[in-house]
């Protein structure tokens, strides 16, 4: 007996320090043992609930999946949502927010509060109140922030003179100074800031890489988590979608069907490039553009688009694609054309229906897209007219069997668990 009681001791000691597999999953025992000791209150603090952008629909499925879980998790933000399970922050300029929100910290005396973003005057005041709560570890999500720096710079030095139609000379004055301002936070309030957390979590290694070169620090654990697909939703988009017709067949009679779903967005979305090679691909094979219009996108594009006489391009503006499926199920490959983005939603669905992706050089998609082969990334317009010129029926096919790996490797179940085994490897620090 007291040789077992060794043994198991030993067992548990070894494990402690490695990671066990249980179930199909990798769960560290130390979330194990401090599960089993006390229950994790995690508090999720996101700009506004009720908003429509990535980053804040993120975070609504996080909060139900980690519910799911039985994670005593809760919602914090800076929005107008009533609901009685989101604690609503106080947003503004107002100093003594800093002691409200200090308040509303120490009533819920979270183990984690988990932020996802780091630049703005609402993020800095958590970050101040945060300071006299020394047992709740912080967590932050860069959200691709240091990437829409960059891009941001890059734009400004290219064409100082970027500015909408609709807007004045003013605002798109000083929409171009805002990257000089965010990269001084990031530099300066945001380097103190991130020194503070306990722990940051990027969609990629190329994001991960940039933020290397700003920041250093070896106390801060860098941890690679990319966001996962909504599998439920899509099942009940897909059946919605059954009875509908096949938009890229019915009306129109082409080979090839490229499909950009998304923000109609010459700016940082990308999609000009595809009027600037529309005249180099091959002649059965068409691109269309579906979602709603930015900064008169769709005026411009249409306005070009029958100037020069494409008929390669079709803009499908009155589809909402969050609605209707259809025709991601039967497009031959997905296209994102970002210079800079997060991590998008669109292609992470298009992996979970089997659909290939093409993606820019650089991008948070990379690692996916080598890692799985997948797909195809490009780094220039010649390459991607090469790879989309190369697309034919049988890629689908083709990349059957990656396009599931990759599926399986975002998976909601996979990539929740990482999250919660991280969390309880800070508390076990």
């Amino acid at each position: 007996n007291i040789f077992t009681i060794s043994c198991l001791l030993l067992w548990l000691f070894r494990c402690y320090n490695w990671n066990c597999i249980c179930s199909n999953h990798v769960i560290n025992v130390q979330f194990i043992l401090f599960k089993g000791n006390n229950k994790m209150k995690l508090g999720l603090v996101i700009n506004n609930y009720d908003s429509d952008s990535g980053w804040n629909q993120e975070l609504k499925y996080h909060y139900k999946y980690f519910l799911k879980k039985k994670i005593d998790c809760h919602v914090l933000h800076f929005g107008y949502s009533e609901k009685k399970s989101i604690i609503k922050l106080p947003n503004g300029y107002n100093i003594s927010n800093i002691i409200k929100i200090y308040r509303i910290l120490k009533k819920n005396n979270f183990d984690i509060v988990h932020i996802r973003g780091f630049i703005g005057i609402d993020f800095l005041y958590i970050y101040i109140a945060l300071i006299f709560f020394n047992k709740t570890k912080l967590v932050i999500s860069t959200v691709s922030q240091v990437n829409e720096i960059n891009f941001s710079k890059k734009l400004f030095f290219e064409n100082p003179d970027i500015k909408s139609k609709s807007k004045s000379v003013k605002t798109s004055f000083l929409k171009n100074l805002s990257p000089f301002f965010k990269l001084f936070f990031f530099k300066t309030i945001g380097k103190i800031i991130l020194l503070r957390a306990n722990a940051l979590f990027f969609y990629s290694k190329y994001e991960l890489d940039e933020y290397k070169k700003f920041h250093k620090s070896n106390s801060i654990k860098l941890k690679i988590i990319p966001d996962f697909y909504f599998s439920d939703i899509i099942k009940k988009r897909v059946i919605s979608s059954v009875s509908k017709n096949n938009i890229l067949q019915s009306k129109f009679n082409f080979n090839i069907n490229i499909l950009y779903w998304g923000r109609i967005d010459t700016g940082i979305k990308g999609v000009k490039i595809f009027t600037e090679i529309s005249k180099n691909l091959k002649k059965d094979l068409v691109i269309h553009l579906m979602g709603p219009d930015y900064n008169n996108s769709v005026i411009n594009l249409r306005e070009y688009i029958v100037k020069n006489d494409i008929n390669n391009i079709i803009i499908h503006e009155d589809i909402y694609w969050r609605d209707n499926l259809n025709p991601l199920i039967n497009a031959d490959a997905s296209i994102i054309p970002s210079e800079w983005d997060g991590f998008p939603r669109t292609l992470r669905e298009s992996i979970f229906l089997g659909v290939p992706i093409v993606c820019s050089i650089p991008s948070n998609f990379n690692d996916i897209v080598s890692r799985f082969n997948c797909g195809f990334t490009y780094k220039n317009k010649i390459e991607l007219i090469k790879i989309l010129n190369n697309l034919n029926k049988s890629t689908k096919i083709k990349l059957k069997k990656n396009l599931k790996k990759a599926s399986e490797y975002l998976s909601e179940e996979r990539c929740i668990n990482r999250y919660i085994k991280n969390y309880y490897s800070i508390l076990n620090e």
